[in-house]
């Protein structure tokens, strides 16, 4: 994410791990890569696979020497759309789109199932909290950023099915992109929390950048975390913004995605008249041991 969007793989040059833009090896990636580029690159290599990288700008048409040279075999992507000058160039090679980002009418894609995530949340609070129940997530968006809309529909269809008593916020609430606007965010959404009566006891956040503000906000009205109110919380929670105390999180299983996106590569490459592919790897709750002991 931030300033690149793809990550670019040739296995038509010897394996030797990364490599710079000037194709110069490194020892390194220049940034320190996340679980998903780890795995991807692990997975690379026990195959003898050369990995490039290139990180793209918007507005950025240079590609490696490679890419521009047609040497490379297929690619791995992650981050927004390309420009269409860029895909009219990389469109014809193997792709595959890391999570659920980038373009939705080229390349195969392998992402977590978001659904399963807002099941998760739902089956968990079926068995460990009394209802009414509630959601909070952010307003739709046609775009690639709205996986939180995917998880808070399936948490909703599993308490409307199951005739379970539940609360939806935030349909109405913007994405945030600082902390300013996610601290007013919070505000506004535990507000509405706290009109609701019956009070829930299970609150599920299907965004994955709310739960440490979520908490705190929470503890200005009183509300313990995981003792008042068991609160399941996003993806990217601990790694990024630590919460005291600690929630029940989802791991979307980020060295899995990185690993299947490899061999979905390697599929397109031998089968290229394939029909385009989506995979969807099924994502866990983790829950804290002193909340599991307690259970």
């Amino acid at each position: 994410y931030g300033d690149w969007s793809s990550d670019v793989c040739s296995s038509d040059l010897s394996p030797s791990g990364w490599r710079a833009p000037n194709d110069r090896p490194l020892a390194a990636p220049p940034k320190r890569p996340g679980a998903i580029r780890r795995q991807v690159s692990q997975a690379m290599q026990e195959r003898q696979i050369d990995l490039c990288v290139q990180y793209i700008k918007p507005g950025q048409e240079e590609l490696l020497p490679a890419l521009a040279n047609g040497k490379v075999d297929g690619l791995i992507l992650q981050g927004p759309p390309l420009s269409d000058a860029l895909q009219n160039v990389l469109g014809g090679l193997p792709a595959v789109w890391l999570l659920y980002q980038g373009s939705h009418n080229w390349g195969d894609r392998v992402q977590p199932d978001h659904r399963q995530v807002g099941v998760l949340a739902f089956n968990h609070f079926a068995e460990h909290a009394r209802p009414p129940l509630c959601c909070m997530t952010y307003q739709p968006r046609i775009d690639a950023f709205d996986y939180w809309t995917e998880r808070a529909e399936a948490f909703a269809q599993r308490a409307r099915i199951g005739k379970i008593d539940h609360s939806v916020l935030g349909r109405d609430q913007a994405w945030c992109r600082e902390d300013q606007d996610r601290v007013a965010a919070a505000r506004n959404l535990v507000k509405q929390f706290m009109a609701l009566t019956p009070r829930p006891k299970g609150l599920f956040l299907a965004m994955n950048d709310l739960g440490r503000f979520i908490v705190e906000e929470l503890a200005r009205c009183g509300i313990r975390a995981m003792e008042d109110v068991c609160l399941i919380s996003g993806d990217a929670e601990s790694a990024y913004r630590p919460i005291k105390p600690e929630t029940i999180t989802v791991d979307i299983r980020s060295v899995e995605v990185g690993f299947q996106a490899v061999g979905t590569l390697l599929s397109r490459i031998a089968y290229p008249a394939l029909p385009r592919m989506t995979t969807l790897v099924e994502p866990r709750l983790i829950i804290p041991g002193a909340f599991r002991e307690a259970q």
